[in-house]
């Protein structure tokens, strides 16, 4: 009988293991993808401001965003 219990929670332990694995796993995961966005959101509003200044542009649209020039 001991070794049964003994089997048993040893698999219980295996389970909350690999459940904590996999939910850090998705949890890292979904922040890079934020981060991504954030980054590519950043990269893309210095790119227009580079390209509206270079060539007197007012507006200019990158990935479906429309970014304005302003001159402060």
């Amino acid at each position: 009988m001991k070794i049964k219990g003994f089997i048993f929670i040893e698999s219980m332990m295996a389970l909350v293991i690999s459940f904590f694995s996999v939910t850090i796993l998705a949890l890292i995961v979904v922040q890079g993808q934020k981060i991504e966005k954030i980054m590519e959101e950043r990269t893309d509003a210095k790119l227009a401001e580079r390209i509206m200044k270079n060539n007197d542009l007012n507006s200019i649209r990158i990935h479906d965003h429309v970014y304005y020039l302003n001159e402060e």
